[in-house]
């Protein structure tokens, strides 16, 4: 298999840009392919390479198993700003936009099944020899689609800008408004967008839009 450094970074990138809600094994690989900048075919070997790696060499990723299915509530580069989140899917998602910050364990993000959701670390990964538990075929099998994949706050807040510590600190809610842009990817995602996705005021989310991109965050560019 060629290129798997390569392939091993976006594996990482993508369950962080996910943020503190995760990402199931379906829609990793779905996102997987939908990458611009690095093209790659998802087989079944691809597959085995990508949980073999995440649950062995990443210890900065959890696997929680949710109470119910992981829903693919935001669809990279298409969250219309002019229909609301149940006009848009069709449904009210089961999860609500929750704005998490658990103070003592210092982790921050969007993610309505925090309270619910169960550490299934230690039934994938050995926790003294960080070798396999669970075979892919496995986990699939016992957990399906409720078995999501989390980056620690520290790879989370890497993936959305960098290695930097000289950027100014972000409050919750720009924290927030940062996991939203991050889950857009390359494609962006509209100011009218952020703010009804996250239910927030729009002279806030004008204000938290303003600050990110005068620290350098982001950027902001006219819609094409």
């Amino acid at each position: 298999m060629e290129n798997l450094s390569s392939l091993r970074d976006v594996l990482v990138d993508e369950v962080s840009l996910s943020g503190l809600e995760g990402v199931s094994l379906q829609v990793l690989w779905r996102r997987l392919e939908a990458r611009t900048t690095f093209q790659v075919a998802v087989t079944e070997a691809v597959c085995l390479f990508g949980w073999k790696h995440l649950v062995e060499r990443c210890k900065e990723i959890q696997f929680y198993e949710r109470k119910t299915p992981f829903e693919d509530t935001f669809v990279v580069g298409n969250l219309n700003p002019l229909k609301t989140v149940k006009e848009y899917y069709g449904y009210t998602p089961k999860d609500p936009y929750a704005s998490i910050n658990d103070k003592s364990l210092g982790v921050r993000g969007l993610c309505g099944a925090y309270k619910t959701r169960r550490n299934v670390t230690d039934s994938v990964r050995c926790s003294t020899t960080g070798g396999l538990l669970c075979t892919y075929d496995q986990a699939v099998e016992r957990y399906g689609d409720k078995l999501v994949l989390v980056a620690s706050q520290k790879v989370r807040e890497r993936s959305l800008w960098g290695k930097s510590d000289a950027l100014a600190p972000v409050n919750d809610r720009q924290y927030c408004i940062l996991e939203v842009i991050g889950r857009a990817r390359t494609q962006g995602v509209t100011q009218r967008a952020i703010h009804a996705y996250l239910k927030l005021d729009p002279r806030s989310c004008f204000y938290d839009v303003r600050m990110l991109a005068k620290y350098k965050f982001i950027t902001m560019q006219p819609p094409t």
